[in-house]
């Protein structure tokens, strides 16, 4: 027992680097600011921005972050510093943590172990339906506040950064719902920072960039970025077009009454005036790139009068909750338990050998040991010589055991190379998520590196046991981070899976495509889509399939280099709104308690994706079930996008979006092992959005509640809501918020109507109010079944055409079920 724990002890200061307990004078000193003004979320990554200056000799070592000395944090991050006498240096790293984090322990290590310096920070995570928001201003009247755009009864965080705590690496921000600039020097962003925030955007961030009389600062290192690019100013003598907009009452609007200067210019390419004066200067531009948003606010809200303006809350919510539906696999992996389970599925490996063989092998030697050793020596009438027979057999075949045994498990490990590919129409760059599991022949020690743009980290999961082949949680592991990440010198024991993921963007795909939307004649909604899509690459793309909205179209066969395939969809106009912005359902378990689980968390697109006949609904249950290699890449594949997939509320969010997905074996990101030779098992799935044309009829057309996003304006209540399956109790009331997709906005409205559907209450009409923008209150109707055309319908459309709906449960007794509430609309398109 002694010696085992003397062997721990020993394992335990190999890991930890040979750190000693010794700490040097305080010729060091450190400043730490970690995460978002102290906020994070778990298991993603965050950045830690330190200040280190030295006033004694110079030093080289590294700065650490480790399990030993930090709480819930499950490996040790580091990086490398060269710190002269009399240097003052910011330096960034990325760590990531569990909820229950409160602190870290920054430390700064030398070449000898030595810890020179150390400094604590305070962290605390939020919720996955918190938003999360950072302000980059150098004002001299503060910062602006957007905590007040706020989903429901979650909260809302914000963070103020100078332009130098911006990071280098795009993971770093992906928990950010909005990133605003506003009067600050943007030419002071550094071109990795640059790189990393267009990255993020392209991925689906949100920027906000304001003009103002500082115009020329704020857009420095951005203009490539804006749907407008500012070239100089006016004065207007009111802002009171943006309060008519938000549609607030008149008293409200009148503190708007005042001068202010504005930034004018030039609009880019494919970008749309949200709000304009009436002689049409723009106020408010919106451009998509990629999955993101940039919006520019022409106007300062740092000066008056939108400073003290108390409706410029209003103002963020509508740009947060307007931008339009993302596909429910936008967003990164969320389901880590399944990402592990993928990671250890290797077809057509067995951990075990073959039991034939084996039996053969145990009969062999117990016969030779036995009746045949027995046989010859009493043949010889040499029987004695049994004391020397049969333990110089016992050496033979243990050592016979050994060298097969050593030769079944060959010399090289194995990777498991999983990936996710996003790319988009408008940009040059992809996004790729990815999973690497690696298998280890026998116990040894590895170290595991990326290229210089991609983060790397095991997988964040805890040991599950019962797994035929073990994952191996490396809760040790030291994730250098320099030029490259690099996973350094971990042990994996033999047939052990270690798991991590990787993340980083790529040059965008070779496959292309171009859709266009129409109308049906004969159905009012309705839309028909015909497109095409090319393989401009080398490689096959394996089972490609068509996604659209609530519509997928199978091809047939892979699509060959150099193949073009056509296709029509008619989209059936019937599915459901869709959430926005995105709402994680997995992360609220008590979602899952008021409703049923297939509008809380559902898998269509992962249907979609395979094939009905290829998915199989109780995947999680059964395992794998067969050892044929067509069945466990089957059930790699569904658990990969399992991970990924969260169609939250029964909408895939794919909008006015068609996408072509496929799969290729082969991994899109490189990675170098040190410690054996390997070899590798690939598979990526491709999901590529389509250039799409939108021609706007002449006619009249409908836009059905399933081209409307929704948010939670507010709500009193525990838990969450939505408009799908809705289920209140006693005292609890919701504000929703419908908004049309960017595509489905209206020039001129003809007709609102309210839908509901699956009601409770019988023959019984269910009250539900409309929001009056022009007069400031509520409006009570009795919906029924079949729904309610509303007259005089024009008050009750906000900005974009936005209506917002309230229900109160003690209206109807108390007790409120609704399968689906929405609105639609009838009008027409402006003219081009």
């Amino acid at each position: 027992m002694l010696k085992s724990a003397l062997i721990s002890l020993l394992l335990l200061l190999l890991v930890v680097g040979g750190v000693t307990a010794q700490t040097l004078p305080g010729t060091v000193t450190l400043a730490v600011e970690a995460g978002f003004d102290g906020r994070f979320r778990e298991f993603e990554w965050m950045p830690v921005i330190i200040r280190a200056s030295n006033d004694g000799d110079d030093i080289t070592g590294r700065l650490v972050v480790r399990p030993e000395t930090t709480d819930a944090i499950t490996n040790a991050f580091s990086t490398p510093i060269n710190l002269p006498s009399g240097a003052r240096q910011l330096v960034f790293l990325y760590i990531t943590a569990r909820s229950f984090a409160t602190q870290i322990r920054v430390e700064l290590i030398n070449d000898e172990g030595i810890v020179v310096a150390a400094q604590p920070a305070s962290i605390r995570s939020i919720q996955p339906q918190d938003r999360l928001y950072v302000v980059l201003t150098q004002s001299t009247a503060g910062s602006v506040d957007l905590t007040g755009a706020k989903l429901g009864n979650y909260d809302a965080y914000q963070a103020n950064w100078a332009v130098s705590d911006l990071p280098e690496r795009a993971p770093a921000l992906d928990s950010v719902d909005m990133i605003l600039f506003t009067d600050v020097d943007s030419g002071a962003i550094s071109t990795a920072q640059r790189q990393a925030l267009t990255d993020w955007i392209t991925a689906g961030g949100h920027l906000v960039v304001t003009g103002g009389a500082n115009w020329q600062g704020t857009a420095a290192g951005l203009t490539d970025l804006l749907p407008l690019v500012p070239e100089g100013t006016t004065t207007l003598d009111d802002l009171t077009p943006l309060a008519d907009w938000l549609g607030v009452s008149d008293s409200e609007a009148r503190s708007l009454r005042a001068q202010t200067v504005i930034s004018t210019g030039t609009l880019v390419e494919g970008a749309r005036t949200l709000l304009a004066t009436d002689d049409g200067t723009p106020l408010l531009v919106r451009r998509r790139l990629g999955a993101g948003t940039v919006d520019y606010l022409t106007a300062d809200p740092n000066t008056q009068p939108l400073r003290n303006w108390g409706n410029l809350s209003d103002l963020w919510f509508t740009m947060l909750t307007s931008t339009g539906a993302t596909p429910g696999w936008s967003h990164g992996f969320r389901d880590w338990e399944q990402a592990a389970n993928a990671v250890e599925i290797l077809p057509g490996y067995d951990p075990l050998p073959d039991i034939l063989p084996l039996c053969a092998f145990l009969l062999g030697y117990i016969a030779l040991i036995g009746p045949i050793n027995y046989f010859v020596l009493n043949r010889i009438n040499r029987r004695e010589w049994a004391w020397i027979t049969i333990p110089a057999f016992i050496l033979v075949f243990s050592v016979a055991s050994y060298v097969l045994g050593f030769n079944l498990r060959g010399n090289e490990a194995t990777l498991n190379r999983l990936a996710v590919v996003q790319s988009w129409s408008d940009v040059e760059r992809a996004r790729v998520d990815g999973l690497v599991g690696l298998l280890s022949p026998r116990r040894g020690q590895y170290s595991l590196s990326v290229e210089s743009d991609e983060t790397l980290r095991p997988i964040p999961r805890p040991l599950q046991p019962g797994s035929l082949v073990a994952r191996n949680v490396q809760t040790s592991v030291d994730i250098r981070q320099g030029e490259q990440f690099r996973a350094a010198d971990f042990t994996v024991d033999a047939s052990f899976i270690a798991g991590f993921h990787l993340s980083g963007m790529i040059e965008a795909p070779p496959f292309s495509g171009r859709v266009s939307f129409a109308y049906d004649d004969t159905i009012p909604g309705q839309q028909i889509v015909r497109g095409s899509v090319r393989n401009n690459g080398d490689t096959p793309l394996n089972d490609p399939v068509i996604l659209a909205r609530g519509q997928t179209f199978r091809l047939n066969g892979p699509l060959a280099p150099g193949d073009v395939e056509t296709f029509d969809l008619t989209l059936p106009g019937e599915g459901v709104s869709s959430p926005s912005p995105y709402i994680p359902s997995i992360a609220n378990p008590y979602l899952q308690f008021r409703t049923s689980f297939s509008s809380n968390a559902t898998e269509q697109s992962v249907i979609d994706i395979l094939g009905s006949e290829r998915y199989d609904i109780n995947y999680i249950r059964r395992g794998v079930r067969s050892d044929s290699v067509e069945d466990q890449t089957n059930f790699r594949q569904q658990l990969l996008l399992s991970s990924l997939v969260d169609d939250s509320f029964q909408s895939t969010g794919r909008g006015d979006k068609v996408y072509l997905a496929g799969w290729i074996d082969s991994a899109p990101l490189p990675v170098e092992l040190e410690g054996a030779n390997w070899n590798s098992q690939s598979s990526t799935v491709y999901l590529v959005e389509l250039a799409a044309e939108f021609v706007p009829p002449t006619r009249e057309v409908t836009i059905p509640a399933e081209r409307f996003t929704w948010a939670v304006r507010d709500y009193n209540g525990i838990g969450a809501v939505a408009p799908i399956e809705l289920n209140m109790q006693p005292g609890e009331e919701v504000t929703f918020r419908f908004t049309p997709l960017p595509d489905a906005v209206l020039d001129t409205v003809n007709e609102l109507w309210i839908i509901a559907r699956d009601l409770n209450v019988g023959g019984r009409r269910v009250p539900i109010s409309l929001w009056d923008w022009k007069n400031g209150e509520w409006e009570l109707f009795e919906v029924s079944r079949e729904g309610y055309n509303v007259e005089d319908f024009e008050r009750f459309l906000g900005p974009q055409n936005a209506v917002e709906m309230r229900l109160v449960a003690d209206e109807i007794g108390g007790f409120l079920r609704i399968g689906q509430i929405g609105v639609t609309q009838t009008g027409t398109f402006a003219p081009n």
